[in-house]
């Protein structure tokens, strides 16, 4: 492999290999769950999930270490002032996107059941650590900032973010999760090509974690309905696509002020360097 080749990695077949082999650590490590008898289920999902993608991160990062040379992480925020705006459009998108669409894909009370043993109670402190820190972090480390800072490298950014969020819905090995994980994916994704900050993908993801939990751990009875969707609980069309709209309305005002800014900072950037130096 010669420089030039190393510096960009991973290339779209080498997303797709480690994409694979993530999936491959965490079908072997499968058999942990049975943990759940004796530990319960919250902690068993803790550690499995802490042990499977946490030896996924340290696999996966040994690799691209070996053949990069600036293998460091970039979490500074330049600009904070898009924190605000990142996070109100991670609702609607969440309600705008995911959610509508997720819906419409048909799910069996079996499937529904394992939905819910698979990290259970998110009021419970070892399922909050999972879904709000854990999975933020160590997801967010791999997917954006080893498989899509490469894919920035070598292709358009919207070849690398599709592929990126793609591969990152994948690995959730359901549809309906594929979904969620797609749609947030591209939107880290175009963050993150903007900013380079692993701090803002992290927060997103955590955000976007958080709130879809959130109505579990306000109220417990909703996991009890949890079977059916957003327009069934509400019991009111109107309602429903009234939420959508809304959340439409957010997630596009919140995209556009933060195009508005990037491009701005881009603008400014290119100045500083422009800028003739006295001598």
């Amino acid at each position: 492999m010669d420089k030039m080749e190393a510096k960009h990695y991973p290339s779209i077949g080498q997303s797709i290999g480690l994409t694979g082999l993530i999936i491959l650590v965490m079908l072997m490590l499968s058999p942990i769950v049975f943990l759940k008898e004796i530990l319960g289920t919250e902690a068993t999902s803790f550690i499995y999930y802490f042990v499977a993608m946490g030896l996924s991160f340290w696999i996966v990062f040994s690799i691209w270490k070996s053949k990069v040379e600036d293998h460091s992480f970039k979490f500074t925020i330049n600009n904070k002032k898009v924190i605000p705006l990142v996070l109100l459009g991670t609702i609607g998108i969440q309600y705008a996107l995911t959610l509508p669409i997720s819906s419409l894909i048909p799910m069996s009370e079996e499937m529904m059941e394992i939905f819910k043993e698979s990290i259970g109670n998110p009021r419970n402190i070892f399922a909050f650590i999972t879904l709000v820190v854990l999975a933020p972090i160590l997801e967010e480390l791999i997917f954006r900032g080893i498989i899509l800072r490469g894919l920035l490298n070598r292709y358009s950014p919207f070849i690398a973010i599709v592929l990126s969020s793609t591969l990152f819905g994948i690995v959730h090995l359901n549809p309906w999760q594929f979904v969620s994980a797609f749609f947030l994916g591209i939107f880290i994704g175009w963050v993150y090509s903007q900013t380079k900050s692993l701090s803002l993908s992290i927060i997103i993801h955590a955000f976007n974690n958080f709130m879809a939990s959130l109505p579990m751990i306000l109220w417990p009875k909703y996991a009890e309905n949890s079977n059916e969707s957003l327009r069934e609980i509400l019991g009111s069309d109107l309602i429903y696509a009234l939420i959508i709209a809304g959340a439409a309305i957010i997630a596009t005002v919140c995209i556009f002020y933060l195009y508005k800014t990037f491009k701005q900072e881009a603008v400014e950037s290119t100045k500083i360097w422009d800028k003739p130096v006295n001598g």
